[in-house]
């Protein structure tokens, strides 16, 4: 169970810190002009501009995921040894 939640708490942190990557790089780009590129140069370019934030929502669905199999729990089995007299 640490060790899920240190893995969570690293994950966080990276989604954090990329998302803070991706902001600062829209405010650099605020006053340039956008790629004149056409076709998959156009999508290349979308792409790459926008990996660090691509890349948090992959790994927030991925924390999603370690949270929900964390809290699924195997059912306790009954013990049947109680009160038997060994």
């Amino acid at each position: 169970m640490i060790r899920k939640r240190t893995t969570i708490n690293i994950l966080v942190l990276l989604i954090v810190l990329l998302s803070i990557f991706q902001a600062l790089a829209y405010i650099a780009a605020i006053d340039k002009p956008a790629a004149d590129e056409k076709g998959f140069y156009a999508v290349a370019w979308y792409v790459g501009f926008n990996l660090p934030l691509i890349l948090a929502c992959i790994l927030y669905l991925v924390v999603i995921s370690i949270k929900r199999k964390s809290r699924k729990k195997e059912p306790l089995k009954p013990d049947d040894s109680i009160g038997r007299i060994y």
